[in-house]
């Protein structure tokens, strides 16, 4: 029987790195945030809330942002692994993109609202925290 316990146990990491994003919803809290206008890294909470492949929000202080993905590239199957999804999204009628991924410097999530507008919006948060809700 504890043969059967200790088995299990090995498993359960290998279960939880080979969670992806579709079907969950995930929360990405960054601390730190690359402006590209200014080209500065900036002390500057940001939350992130993604709802599988339908939308992400934006909480900043008390005011929430909704962005409706609208189109979806890239299968980032493996979220412990290094990758990368583009998502489409709107908000306001105004058109984005909202890139989610990992590399050598962890986990990061860019938002780019200059295809609306060349003088919006393109950040690149640096996630500390990366949290799964059942």
């Amino acid at each position: 029987m504890y043969k059967y316990i200790f088995i299990f146990l090995l498993t359960l990491p290998v279960l939880a790195a080979g969670q992806s994003l579709k079907g969950h919803t995930y929360t990405w809290t960054a601390q730190k945030v690359y402006d590209f206008a200014s080209d500065t890294v900036l002390s500057q909470p940001g939350i992130f809330i993604s709802y599988s492949f339908e939308k992400f929000e934006m909480v900043q202080y008390s005011t929430t942002f909704t962005f409706a993905v609208t189109s979806r590239q890239g299968d980032w199957k493996d979220i412990s692994q290094t990758g990368q999804m583009v998502f489409s999204v709107k908000t306001n009628n105004q058109p984005g993109i909202i890139t989610v991924g990992r590399d050598d410097g962890g986990i990061y999530l860019v938002l780019d609202m200059t295809p609306a507008q060349p003088t919006a919006i393109k950040s690149k948060y640096f996630i500390s925290s990366l949290t799964l809700h059942e």
